[in-house]
């Protein structure tokens, strides 16, 4: 014969109900932030932890009188060195690119490991590419150009200061930059800045335009926006510091005045001369 023992499993039961109820009260009355997720998961990243993220909205960078995304970047405190087409001996002399492409190296670890999002999606890489030294050997790299992503428009920038490649892949080792983009201005913005140089005889303008629209009831938005940027030329006339090669006037009139300092030679730092017979 089974005897069945009473066990008070029904006022567990409730106590637990209980408290489930009074903690979905208390989460209930808590003020939630808003929580924005941006880019997509690879299927099957087990990944539950909040990663740091450094968020400079736009009225930071309309302080920092930003003109550019280079610009913008290097005053991004997570940003390494820009090797990206620069001497020779950095890049290897192959394919080094123009001057004018910024390149992404978040925490120096090296060009074409940050990923680069706009809104979230993924910005394609700048054809340019050149080799950079990596572990001592020479190998290809390429990045986004910061130069294409307006300024002008940005509603923040976000940077992942920690490495991504769980949840977004191998290039985003170093970490990820996403630029969000303003979705609802309504207006027109004219903004004219000018710099001027005590120096050189040099000035730079730039006219920025923004505008904007609502309509379909507010629920579809219209905007574009307008960068233009004149930049004078600079002589090497108008500094006496680039004007004269000849650096013999500032070693003075000693036994150090000697042709070293005259830098008229394009092989070294000395004079290179010839002694033939004469016919």
């Amino acid at each position: 014969m089974t005897i069945f023992t009473k066990r008070p499993i029904a006022a567990s039961v409730a106590s637990a109900m209980l408290l489930s109820a009074a903690s979905t009260q208390i989460f209930a009355q808590q003020e939630i932030d808003e929580i924005v997720v941006v880019g997509s998961q690879i299927r099957g990243a087990q990944i539950s932890d909040a990663l740091p993220v450094s968020v400079m909205n736009e009225l930071d960078i309309e302080a920092l009188g930003v003109n550019s995304g280079d610009e913008l970047l290097e005053f991004m405190a997570e940003q390494g060195q820009n090797f990206f087409s620069e001497s020779e001996n950095i890049s290897g002399g192959v394919n080094s690119a123009r001057g004018d492409i910024g390149a992404f190296n978040l925490r120096n670890l090296g060009t074409g490991n940050t990923l680069v999002l706009l809104n979230g999606r993924r910005v394609v890489n700048s054809a340019a590419y050149q080799t950079e030294s990596v572990g001592g050997s020479f190998v290809p790299v390429n990045t986004v150009n910061v130069q294409s992503i307006p300024v002008t428009g940005l509603r923040r920038t976000e940077v992942l200061r920690e490495g991504a490649s769980a949840i977004y892949g191998a290039d985003a080792v170093a970490g990820v930059v996403n630029y969000v983009m303003k979705n609802d201005f309504d207006g027109l913005n004219i903004s004219l800045r000018a710099d001027s140089y005590e120096s050189i005889g040099r000035d730079d303008e730039r006219l920025t335009v923004e505008w904007g629209t609502n309509f379909n009831q507010e629920r579809t938005n219209v905007g574009a926006s307008f960068n233009f940027f004149q930049r004078d030329r600079v002589n090497s006339q108008d500094d006496p510091r680039w004007a004269d090669s000849d650096f013999r006037d500032r070693v003075g009139d000693n036994e150090f005045n000697t042709t070293v300092f005259r830098n008229d030679s394009a092989n070294s730092g000395y004079g290179q001369y010839d002694v033939r017979p004469s016919v």
